[in-house]
């Protein structure tokens, strides 16, 4: 991994890797860069071609005199025109905001004029012509819609216009002056929070920030030219931005874009990638999806998958739990993994090493899962705020169960009251025109407060509790974390996300949102009319089953921690409704002011 110390900016960096030969193959022709997966066959581009379009796309905004440091909203699907537009923004010496695809407009007309954007880029026709009523109201804001020559809605100028004539010597060298003008200070991105309470608040990074942050990642956790990376989690977000496109770019990977969430099966068996970046909810279901495909094995095939499936978990959750496995399980471990790993790596595209989990906790029993088919999961920890990677665990030394070690270039404190503290180069610059905020955030001596409530062992691995506003404190003065206690609930196959109260309580009390695919399947084998959701929902034979999904859960937690009574909501949890944040994390404070009736219902107060 070559020293990005030397480098003063994001597209300093990038320029560098093209023209420093990592872009040419050992056949002449260019090395890959993008696989972009729109439509069912990737469409390769090179390190030369990208470099090239970033050029192109830097120049027209220079040339429309965009001043710099001025703001540039970025609301696109994931792929190569996303990552060329963030690149060829901070070129020009801008600033790239970006917006979810599905934030509601609420939100978006909050960014947009929260950040005082002077440009919006607007990935397709759809988007151009969803945000226009609000840019209308905003003012002043030019819309560009990046879906090449497709006309955007009225006021909206499309790519091609855009870009205008083929750039001169003079307009790429107006490029490089403005590269050579940024410094580490300079900031680079603003990123609004998705936030699990209050409004968006817009993170600014600087270059330093976000260089800071890849090369020390690269250190503890170093990628190759010969790494591919599916890219699946939207690039709007922090972790996918940093860590699934920064950091591979940077160390002069492939990465691959996926054409949808909901065709990730297909997709990762199509790029056949080394690594992929997910968030534990990602990783449940895809276990789900893999231990019925061999349940569901007839004859003597399906008694020995199963068979060895067991023994490779007993062994896995030995080394979750820090035991030495068992006799048995140390011998017939690896015959196991013959007999399961070369099919179920199939599924995987065949050269899968591992996963990166982050965004939310990762339960002991998916890691072990992972560990006993021979794929990696490597959990990690970090916020939007810094930047975002704060620990990792290292390659060669994983330890289940924590977030990794820091970073090297990191200084991480636990306070008093068991918050995790944060000082280095990859803290935010602050929270844009919130200078009170910034203040309560980042204190005097330049610790960022993370709102994380852990710990640090021995061997200085961070372990996470919980949110420290999220703490329930019981009517017997237990300490609680919900947290634990929904990871339980969450480890079946049927219960996609809960939420638990009980502060001040006796006993706990969850909402429950299902898995529409799991519940959809045990109707149909049951036969059972999955027509209406509201029906089945109110199944008795569906009731049931959450009842065993809950009280299974309770058997692995302490008595303090069961769920005495639950609620299953007929409308599953989304990030369209609100409940869930873009990293798939459920926003309690909105769940609880939703369903503020149910809560009092369930504890007996209404």
């Amino acid at each position: 991994m070559r020293e990005l110390a030397r480098f003063a900016s994001i597209p300093e960096a990038f320029f560098a890797r093209a023209a420093e030969g990592v872009d040419k193959a050992e056949d002449g022709e260019g090395r890959i860069l993008f696989f972009a997966r729109a439509r069912r066959e990737p469409t390769p581009m090179t390190w030369d071609e990208a470099a090239l379009r970033v050029r192109r796309m830097a120049a027209a905004l220079i040339a429309r005199k965009m001043a710099p440091g001025a703001r540039v909203a970025l609301m696109a699907d994931n792929g190569p025109l996303w990552a060329m537009a963030d690149l060829a923004i901070q070129a020009a010496g801008g600033v790239v905001v970006p917006v979810y695809c599905t934030s509601s407009e609420a939100t978006i007309e909050h960014i947009v004029t929260d950040s005082e954007a002077a440009l919006f880029l607007a990935g397709t026709r759809r988007y151009a012509e969803r945000v226009a009523p609000l840019l209308d109201r905003a003012g002043t804001i030019t819309s560009v819609c990046l879906e090449g020559d497709a006309a955007g809605p009225p006021g909206a100028i499309d790519l091609e216009t855009f870009l205008g004539p083929l750039p001169d010597e003079s307009a790429l060298m107006a490029v490089d002056e403005s590269v050579a003008a940024l410094d580490r200070d300079r900031i680079a991105t603003m990123i609004y929070t998705s936030g699990t309470t209050g409004p968006p608040k817009g993170v600014r990074l600087s270059h330093g920030n976000l260089l800071a942050n890849v090369e020390a990642s690269l250190r503890i956790c170093p990628l190759t030219d010969d790494d591919h990376l599916l890219s699946i989690l939207p690039l709007s977000h922090s972790y996918e931005r940093t860590a699934g496109f920064l950091a591979p770019l940077l160390a002069g990977a492939t990465i691959h874009f996926a054409q949808s969430a909901a065709t990730l099966a297909r997709d990762i068996v199509d790029a056949r990638p080394t690594m992929v970046l997910v968030v534990p909810r990602l990783l449940e279901k895809m276990r789900h999806k893999i231990v019925s495909s061999i349940s569901g094995l007839d004859g003597i095939k399906g008694r020995l998958a199963r068979r060895a499936l067991a023994l490779r978990l007993d062994a896995a959750r030995a080394l979750a739990a820090g035991r030495r496995p068992g006799l048995l399980a140390r011998l017939g471990a690896p015959i196991a993994l013959g007999l399961i790993g070369p099919s179920i790596q199939a599924r995987l595209g065949g050269r899968l090493r591992r996963f990166f989990a982050g965004g939310a906790a990762l339960s002991g029993e998916v890691w072990a899962f992972y560990h006993a088919i021979g794929v990696t999961v490597i959990q990690g920890y970090g916020l939007t705020e810094t930047s975002p990677v704060i620990s990792c665990n290292p390659l060669d030394a994983i330890k289940p169960g924590s977030v990794g070690k820091t970073l090297d270039n990191l200084e991480v404190t636990i306070a008093g009251d068991g918050e995790i503290l944060v000082r280095g180069p990859s803290v935010m610059a602050g929270y844009h025109n919130l200078p009170e905020a910034t203040a309560e955030a980042i204190d005097g001596e330049g610790f960022f407060h993370t709102g994380d409530v852990g710990h640090l062992d021995d061997e200085g691995y961070l372990f996470i509790t919980d949110r420290k506003k999220d703490i329930i404190v019981s009517a017997a003065g237990k300490n609680i974390a919900p947290q634990n206690v929904e990871n339980a609930l969450c480890e079946g196959a049927y219960i996609e996300y809960a939420c638990v109260f009980g502060e001040g309580e006796n006993v706990l009390a969850a909402i429950v949102s299902p898995d529409v695919e799991a519940v959809t399947e045990f109707a149909e084998r049951e036969g059972i009319d999955a027509g209406d959701p509201e029906a089945l929902i109110a199944h008795p034979d569906v009731a049931a089953l959450f009842q065993r999904a809950v009280d299974e859960a309770n058997e692995s937690l302490a008595a303090y921690e069961r769920v005495a009574r639950h609620h299953l909501v007929e409308v599953p949890f989304s990030i369209e409704g609100g409940e869930i944040t873009i990293s798939l994390k459920v926003r309690r404070r909105f769940v609880a002011e939703k369903y503020a009736g149910l809560i009092e219902t369930l504890f007996g107060r209404d």
